[in-house]
């Protein structure tokens, strides 16, 4: 089955502040704040935007609201209505004067207690992950330059194995380690411990073998391979213990109107 490509821009950006805004309402700093459940329409597509005059978030849930607020990843929140991780909410806010972007989450905090009735309980633990580190002899990758664009990529390598590439940054490699299909494998957090900044050819040779379904071909990767993939890119996973913050909504309701 052919993979279902959705648009994510989760951007913090110079983008015009979207006003007036729709029946809004003075908020926690605000001078105006909307919040509008999503019915219909792009659900796919999620974006998160900020600049002086205010935000704009779009298809996003109050979770993952908490998230861009606090600035944490979906794996440290925890607890709350099954609802705050399902229920798509569109916001737009705008300042009394230009802000700061940590000013503007500081007022998003503030706005998503006074009109979720957000409480949130916060506790640091001892977890233990998987570093991605690089392993010896060094890393294995072709870094891209400024402007430049990965070449082509052929899906492919040889039969029962597969290329392809998940990332062109170390971060969005291990966000990609950390998505369902690999935790299935991996069943523990990873984190990036490599010291690698740059945008890089990221190519990952998996195990995989095909699937059908429908009348349409596609393949399915063996996650248990990903060592050995990432051992190809000169990088290793290390079990690590790491003190991680994580962070329990104890109360929530849908919001309040504008």
């Amino acid at each position: 089955m052919k993979p279902l490509a959705v648009a994510v821009a989760l951007l913090i950006a110079s983008a015009p502040a979207q006003l007036p805004l729709p029946r809004a309402q003075k908020t926690a700093g605000f001078a105006a704040v909307s919040i509008r459940p999503v019915r219909s329409g792009f659900e796919l597509y999620r974006s998160f935007t900020l600049d002086p005059a205010g935000l704009h978030a779009e298809n996003l849930t109050l979770a993952g609201l908490i998230r861009f607020a606090y600035g944490i990843k979906s794996y440290q929140i925890g607890g709350g209505p099954k609802w705050s991780r399902r229920d798509l909410f569109d916001l737009d806010a705008a300042t009394e004067s230009p802000a700061t972007n940590p000013e503007i989450l500081r007022m998003l905090r503030a706005a998503l207690a006074a009109r979720f009735g957000l409480r949130l309980s916060h506790e640091t633990r001892n977890t233990q992950v998987l570093d991605l580190v690089v392993a010896k002899g060094g890393p294995k990758l072709t870094e891209l330059g400024a402007d430049e664009s990965p070449p082509p990529l052929r899906r492919e390598a040889r039969p029962g194995e597969i290329l392809f590439r998940p990332a062109t940054t170390i971060t969005q490699l291990v966000a990609f380690l950390n998505r369902p299909g690999a935790q299935r494998s991996l069943r523990r957090l990873v984190l990036d411990r490599t010291g690698l900044t740059g945008r890089y050819n990221i190519l990952l040779r998996m195990a995989s073998s095909r699937v059908s379904r429908g009348g349409r071909t596609g393949f399915r990767l063996d996650f248990g391979d990903l060592p050995h993939a990432l051992g190809r890119l000169g990088l290793k996973l290390q079990p690590a213990t790491e003190p991680i913050a994580f962070y329990t909504i104890t109360s929530a309701h849908q919001p309040t109107p504008n």
